[in-house]
């Protein structure tokens, strides 16, 4: 998938923003809190097909050597301070507490801004 979009950022530029970027000590602590994220995640393998969890990253490390190898410069922002300037958000309308609802259901934490590097 980072090959791909690699591919097409470096046809018709832009950024590739990913809210989804986890690792598996975030998961560790994300479920001594809420109890119900291994489930979530277990229904979404299943219906997926893949398993989510073999899929994390190890480590914050692991992420950023993985963008890099893919081409990517990194920048990383807590998503509270960027959620109002994504089009989703602005094309669904969602209100501050509609984002919340939205951050907390998805356990999203921070936003990646990736940059194609120039090669």
């Amino acid at each position: 998938m980072a090959d791909n979009i690699h591919e097409v950022l470096g046809k018709y530029g832009g950024v590739w923003i990913a809210s989804d970027v986890h690792t598996k000590q975030y998961l560790g602590e994300i479920s001594q809190v809420d109890e119900n994220v291994r489930q979530r995640l277990s229904s979404i393998s299943s219906s997926t097909e893949r398993n989510l969890e073999s899929n994390l990253f190890a480590d914050e490390n692991d992420i950023e050597q993985f963008f890099n190898k893919a081409g990517f410069n990194m920048k990383e922002y807590p998503y509270s301070n960027v959620a109002a300037d994504l089009s989703s958000v602005r094309i669904l309308n969602l209100t501050p507490k509609e984002i919340l609802k939205v951050q907390q259901a998805l356990s999203i934490v921070k936003t990646l801004i990736l940059i194609l590097r120039n090669t």
